[in-house]
């Protein structure tokens, strides 16, 4: 499997696999960007890299919720993917 394909499993139980696209510094804080692997799926994910306190080798992502920081995250991605991605508004 690649290893930047990365299946998560929605609310409703379904899976939907993601590219991990791209990873994206703001304010010291760490995004990826996950795009999903399917066309016909619709949406782009963003999440943030949470690191234990107790063992830095190890984090967490969470989903970033907050609309004004989702659309910094993903214009600095479209910022530094240049021509990588069709973006669509």
């Amino acid at each position: 499997m690649d290893e930047n394909i990365i299946t998560l499993t929605l609310s409703d139980g379904q899976d939907i696999d993601f590219e991990c696209a791209d990873a994206v510094e703001i304010d010291g804080e760490n995004y990826v960007v996950l795009i999903p692997v399917d066309e016909k799926v619709e949406g782009v994910v963003v999440m943030k890299e949470v690191v234990d306190e107790n063992d830095p080798e190890y984090a967490d992502y969470l989903a970033v919720e907050d609309d004004a920081l989702f659309n910094a995250v993903i214009a600095k991605f479209k910022e530094q993917s240049g021509d990588e991605y069709e973006f669509v508004d």
